[in-house]
């Protein structure tokens, strides 16, 4: 957890300038840059909403790679005694400067350096998908999407044609409101 917090993007502040520049191949209004700075600035949840085709997805990447190129996980993690799969080479992608890293050994190799995850679901969505999944060929649980997105984005593709009702969907990461002032 602690190895969380400590690369979390909300550490990083970024500035107007700093969001111009990622944002200097997209057409992106000087209102919509200040607030989606705000946003970053503020180190909390993005809700990134609107029709398909208007540069959600754009957005939402450029913002990962303002914040940092790269962060650690751990490959897999272990909940009340179940081993999670937490690298999946399917979403995650090492990191630009992994083979210097690995080539120094002085680091603990059950982490891996990824660039930050961008993942996005969409589809035939349903609820269980964010819990973890036991996999009988390897006999471990996989992680769940919302853990594999964890120090990247996570994004929702197509939410009115998902199978479950978008309220739940949403009450998933709702934060009551005296968890969400301490933290």
């Amino acid at each position: 957890m602690t190895s969380v917090v400590k690369q979390a993007a909300r550490k990083v502040k970024l500035g107007i300038p700093d969001l111009c520049k990622v944002f200097s191949d997209v057409m992106l209004s000087p209102a919509m840059i200040n607030q989606i700075g705000q946003a970053v600035y503020a180190g909390k949840a993005l809700f990134l909403y609107g029709p398909p085709g208007n540069g959600k997805t754009s957005i939402a990447e450029r913002i990962v790679r303002a914040v940092s190129e790269s962060i650690w996980i751990p490959r897999t993690i272990t909940i009340t005694g179940e081993i999670i799969r937490l690298f999946d080479p399917a979403c995650h992608e090492l990191a630009d400067d992994n083979v210097e890293v690995l080539a120094d050994l002085s680091y603990d190799i059950r982490w891996v350096r990824i660039k930050r995850p961008s993942l996005i679901v969409g589809g035939e969505l349903t609820l269980d998908q964010f819990e973890a999944k036991y996999n009988p060929t390897t006999g471990i649980n996989e992680a769940p999407a919302q853990l594999k997105s964890n120090g990247g984005t996570l994004g929702i593709g197509d939410l009115d044609r998902h199978r479950v009702d978008i309220t739940e969907l949403l009450n998933r990461w709702t934060i009551p409101w005296p968890r969400a002032l301490t933290s």
